[in-house]
């Protein structure tokens, strides 16, 4: 799956800063030394956030806001500057949620919403078209986090991020409805139902 938003260091970070919130296993590598600060404590700290400012309070989110804004600055057309902190600070809360990394060339919907059974997807319906026309970034926040936990808490983190980040921009732009983040859901959606 091609990434519209984020580069391959952008993705690399991501999956560092990711790893860097799990139990570390005896026999991990080292982490980077930006990174040394992360424990599970900050993972808690994410998971419990609710709204999207609780999750802007916290350090763990600064840091992989703040790489990631200076990657995208070094771009030579960068798509998305500090105002883009709230969608942020919703890639770190919902990264939080996922345990485990499952690489996927899924959009996010078919990846949540049909790995349990694919006769019929955990996540309702009902749910995704909330999800769909969520308002406000604390409800489509509360609605993804419901869609991770029910498929088990797997997910691609690149594509988490991705959709995550594509969705918000395109709130605030004119994007054709046939290639925007929404559309692409609800095809991939509808096509698996």
């Amino acid at each position: 799956m091609k990434l519209y938003y984020l580069n391959e260091d952008q993705q690399d970070w991501i999956r560092l800063w990711w790893q860097a919130l799990q139990p570390a296993a005896t026999d991990a590598p080292p982490r980077p030394a930006m990174l040394a600060s992360l424990n599970r404590g900050d993972r808690a700290a994410l998971r419990h956030g609710a709204t999207v400012d609780e999750l802007l309070l916290t350090s763990a989110t600064h840091l992989l806001a703040r790489r990631l804004l200076t990657l995208e600055s070094e771009k030579t057309s960068p798509r998305f500057d500090q105002d883009a902190y709230p969608a942020l600070a919703m890639i770190a809360g919902a990264l939080s949620q996922v345990i485990t990394h499952v690489p996927s060339e899924q959009s996010l919907p078919l990846q949540l919403g049909f790995r349990a059974n694919p006769d019929r997807p955990p996540f309702s319906e009902l749910r995704f078209r909330r999800m769909q026309k969520a308002r406000h970034d604390d409800d489509f926040y509360r609605q993804l986090v419901r869609m991770v936990r029910q498929a088990g808490r797997q997910a691609d983190i690149r594509v988490v991020a991705e959709d995550l980040l594509g969705w918000y921009l395109e709130r605030s732009r004119t994007v054709s409805p046939a290639r925007s983040q929404k559309f692409r859901w609800a095809r991939d959606y509808y096509n698996a139902v």
